[in-house]
Formats: structure tokens, C-alpha cells, sequence
């Protein structure tokens, strides 16, 4: 009987590398498309049956509004995978920080050096003291990590200005202090 043990397994599959996916892009694109069919094709194929009135004069010109906001939509979320692509963006995991590639610049930040990383449906944010990087249309799985390894490293510690009320020390004014 073998035996094998799953320990390096486990190292293998999360990658050192992190670089932005068309993938998220992707599923953008289906989920604008599927609200324009939800919202707008439906409605106006639906029209045409249930009501003994219906003329495409009504509804074609809210449907081509709908569909040129969500074209630009689309076009601006192209042009951010183009530019972002052209960047050569990539994060390298290492353990003492991340190195951040952008525009052919490596910067290398320390965990402590890290204040924020905010991690959303498109944008990875990672702010430090002195800077602030930007990294579009990292998958999900790899901003979730990158948050785990940061709060893992630095435990919480959470940023006064943003997270803390500044509370008065010393009272002004004719008052006793409890």
C-alpha cells in the first residue's frame, strides 16, 4: 500500500504568479449581455403578444438606450483588459511581501508595508503608504488569497483614519471629564 502525502500538493496548486485573466472579462460580457436580453429583449418580444396595441415605436427607443449604455459599458471594459494587458500587470507572491509589475517597474512591498488591500468584482487595490496600485481583472480566488496571505502576515490591524474614530482626549469648556 502507498502512501502519499498531500502537503506539496497543496503548495503546488496556488501559484506564485498572479497575472490579470480575460476570464473575468468574460464573465462581465455574459452578465451585461444577459441583462440586456433580461431587461430588454424580453420585454419588447413579450409586448408584442400580451398586449393587442403593441408598436415598436413604444419600446425600441428605450430598448436602444439600454443597449448603447451597455455597449459603452462594454467597450470601456475591453479597453481596461487592453490596457491592463499591455501593462504586462503580474504579482509575484513571495514570502516576505508582493512584487508588483506594472508598466516594465518591479516594486517590492513588504506585508508591513501594506496598509489596505481592497479587493472587488474587477479591481484589486493595494495601498501603501506612499503609493497606490491599481490591478484590474484579477480572478476572485487570487484577490481572496493575496487578502488571506496579507491578514495572515500582519494579523488586523486596522488603518485609524479609515476603521477608527479620532476621539477628543482633553474636553474644552467648563465640563468635568468622566
Amino acid at each position: 500500500m502507498k502512501f502519499v502525502s498531500l502537503a506539496p500538493l497543496a503548495d503546488q496548486t496556488e501559484p506564485d504568479v498572479i497575472r490579470p485573466q480575460r476570464r473575468v472579462l468574460v464573465r462581465k460580457i455574459v452578465g451585461i449581455a444577459l441583462l440586456l436580453v433580461l431587461f430588454g429583449a424580453l420585454p419588447a418580444v413579450l409586448s408584442q403578444f400580451t398586449r393587442p396595441d403593441a408598436n415598436p415605436r413604444s419600446y425600441l427607443p428605450g430598448f436602444a438606450l439600454l443597449c448603447g449604455m451597455l455597449g459603452l459599458h462594454l467597450l470601456f471594459l475591453t479597453r481596461a483588459l487592453f490596457v491592463t494587458l499591455n501593462r504586462r500587470a503580474e504579482i509575484r507572491v513571495r514570502e516576505e511581501g508582493l512584487a508588483i509589475s506594472l508598466d516594465g517597474q518591479t516594486h517590492t512591498l513588504t506585508w508591513q508595508e501594506i496598509r489596505v488591500i481592497r479587493f472587488g468584482d474587477i479591481h484589486l487595490v493595494v495601498r501603501t503608504s506612499e503609493r497606490e496600485f491599481e490591478i484590474p481583472f484579477i480572478a476572485p480566488e487570487d484577490q481572496r488569497r493575496l487578502y488571506r496571505l496579507h491578514y495572515r502576515h500582519t494579523g488586523l490591524t486596522p488603518d485609524e483614519g479609515r476603521f477608527l474614530a479620532v476621539a477628543p482626549t482633553i474636553r474644552q469648556g467648563g465640563g468635568s471629564a468622566r
